[in-house]
């Protein structure tokens, strides 16, 4: 796999249900989108030690009712099991060494298919505060509270500005996208900012074009289409500082088939300075990184950029890049690939 610089990485943070599904594979669709997650340089899987905690639990609850009743327990069932841990006259100690083995090789398959490492968000004492916040303002249960304050405060010294946690909770994701400013304010008081929650029956590109529910079927060109759409305008939110545009296709001969083209982003007309640019082509499988001269650097409209900074009127931009090989060109030349300021 490609290198990819973190900034530009999108972490995807899978809550318990998704991992319960995934083991079991209940939704084929679920499971082609984890694998392609773990396929793309652009993604950082991730999780925590509370999901781990919950995930036990439930594969506990899941195990024990296969063995008795030879099925999954419905919604009932499980809460009926956690208050004596029996099924009829079948206790859950009879049980216990079996399923702990079954349980404790999932959590391994996970952390070594998905490479997920559970010690990466950790629970601390800086948790405690932000999740109670949660749980009295807001429609959160308390699990959905730590799920949330855990995926953006992995380690009580570290946090993270920018993270999506995908679920297949309803409930979780009805409360969790209708939170009030002050809890906005709360993630903005510890520098970071409120998660981005991801339905996975309801996956979509900026609230519009296909929408795919991860439960059902579909076929996978449109699963990766769509995914990509989705992945490259999360790494734009993410790095919305320093996005400088889109690329688009111009020129079949001569030099102008040899230069790269892009139109500056819609809400700006300035050509910032930077010491490189960063252009992630639209297949989401590499990075290629330029050196850019201060001076001459940039074309617009024909007249060649002096100097950097500067306003243009028309947005478009186009430069003839070095030292590159005809594959990165080919790259680079392709329709919407994401351009960034890039600082060394």
């Amino acid at each position: 796999m490609a290198y990819v610089d973190p900034q530009f990485k999108v972490p995807i943070y899978l809550d318990t249900n998704i991992l319960v599904d995934y083991i079991d594979g209940v939704y084929p669709l679920l499971n082609k989108s984890i694998s392609f997650f773990q396929s793309c340089p652009f993604v950082e899987l991730r999780s925590s030690h509370y999901v781990r905690f919950e995930f036990v639990e439930i594969r506990k609850i899941i195990h024990f009712s296969k063995k008795v009743n030879g099925r999954p327990p419905s919604r009932e069932e499980k809460d009926r099991i956690k208050l004596t841990w029996s099924i009829g006259e079948h206790k859950y100690s009879t049980f216990a060494s079996d399923i702990e083995a079954q349980v404790m090789s999932e959590l391994r398959l996970i952390s070594d298919d998905l490479k997920i490492r559970f010690d990466d968000h950790v629970l601390h004492e800086q948790l405690i505060y932000p999740t109670s916040e949660l749980i009295l303002r807001t429609n959160l249960s308390r699990e959905d509270s730590l799920v949330l304050t855990s995926s953006v405060f992995p380690r009580a010294d570290n946090y993270l500005d920018f993270v999506v946690v995908l679920t297949l909770d309803r409930q979780f994701c009805c409360a969790s996208t209708s939170l009030p400013n002050d809890i906005i304010d709360l993630f903005s008081s510890h520098k970071t900012n409120k998660p981005h929650i991801m339905n996975a029956r309801r996956v979509q590109y900026a609230n519009k074009g296909t929408m795919i529910n991860l439960t059902k079927n579909i076929d996978d060109r449109t699963l990766n289409s769509v995914w990509k759409q989705i992945l490259r305008h999360l790494i734009i939110e993410k790095n919305k500082t320093i996005f400088a545009g889109i690329t688009y296709k111009y020129g079949k001969t001569g030099e102008a088939a040899k230069c790269v083209y892009f139109e500056l982003g819609s809400n700006t007309n300035m050509v910032a300075y930077s010491t490189s640019l960063c252009i992630i082509p639209p297949s989401l499988d590499t990075q290629v990184i330029l050196k850019v001269n201060p001076h001459n650097f940039y074309w617009n409209n024909g007249t060649v950029i002096e100097k950097l900074p500067t306003m243009i009127q028309d947005r478009r931009l186009s430069f003839l890049p070095d030292d590159i090989s005809q594959e990165q060109l080919n790259q680079l030349r392709q329709k919407n690939g994401i351009v960034f300021y890039y600082y060394d």
